[in-house]
């Protein structure tokens, strides 16, 4: 942004009816930046010196220069009263007219008010430090002193110890469980499972008969393509 804001500068350089200017609010420009309530870089007002107001517009040049174009010039305030509507001509016409002490005092005062709200949130931000602060501090040192005191070892030990015993004791129920599926893993009394177990028996019968051994009531399985056909078409239905 720094170069389009040097550019523009330099287009208005010497305009009888507009600045436009950079201030340093970190050196000799920070009390004009602290009464116009600049809170962050870079910061752009534009308007009445006396009466800045913010800009919220683009930051190209383009939108910069257009922006300057129709709005910086002279503009209504009590050196352009002309160019005021006239509620504004009214209140410039009211202020005018008051005494200067009792203008000056209001200005004081009003200034006051906003010195007071601006130590105020000062004071304010500072507590909630010095508070995030302390809450930091309370848990960092809480952290250490339980990591000092063997959490992490505990931590290994257990992953060592257990989790070796966890394995070894799911791989033995697991070979278990696969070895004794046939006699205990199964629901007799559940229909689903008797027709499982059934194909299961079948299934082993007909290899059985057709590697050449006898069949369950000892009597030798038939021989040739035709009978094995016949013994699996069999089996399939009883599955």
């Amino acid at each position: 942004m720094k170069p389009d804001w040097d550019r523009l500068m330099d287009e208005f350089k010497g305009s009888p009816t507009a600045l436009v200017a950079d201030v340093d609010c970190t050196a000799a420009g920070k009390p004009l930046c602290d009464s116009n309530d600049v809170k962050g870089f870079p910061t752009i007002k534009y308007g009445d010196p006396n009466n800045l107001e913010d800009y919220e517009g683009g930051r190209s040049f383009d939108e910069l220069q257009t922006f300057a174009s129709e709005n910086l010039g002279p503009s209504c305030g009590p050196a352009n009263i002309d160019l005021c509507d006239a509620e504004k001509t009214a209140e410039i016409e009211r202020l005018s007219a008051m005494p200067t002490e009792e203008l000056s005092a209001t200005i004081a005062a009003m200034e006051e008010k906003q010195a007071s709200a601006e130590s105020n949130f000062k004071s304010e931000v500072a507590k909630l430090q010095a508070t995030y602060q302390q809450l930091s501090d309370e848990k960092d040192a809480t952290m250490k002193q339980i990591k000092d005191s063997g959490l992490g070892l505990m931590k290994s030990v257990y992953a060592h110890v257990h989790g070796a015993s966890s394995k070894s004791s799911s791989g033995s129920d697991s070979n278990n469980s696969s070895g004794n599926s046939a006699s205990s893993g199964f629901d007799l009394n559940d229909k689903n499972t008797q027709m499982v177990v059934g194909g299961i028996v079948l299934a082993l019968l007909l290899m059985k008969g057709l590697s050449g051994g006898g069949s369950s009531d000892g009597r030798k399985a038939p021989a040739g393509k035709k009978a094995a056909k016949k013994k699996a078409k069999k089996a399939r239905k009883a599955k």
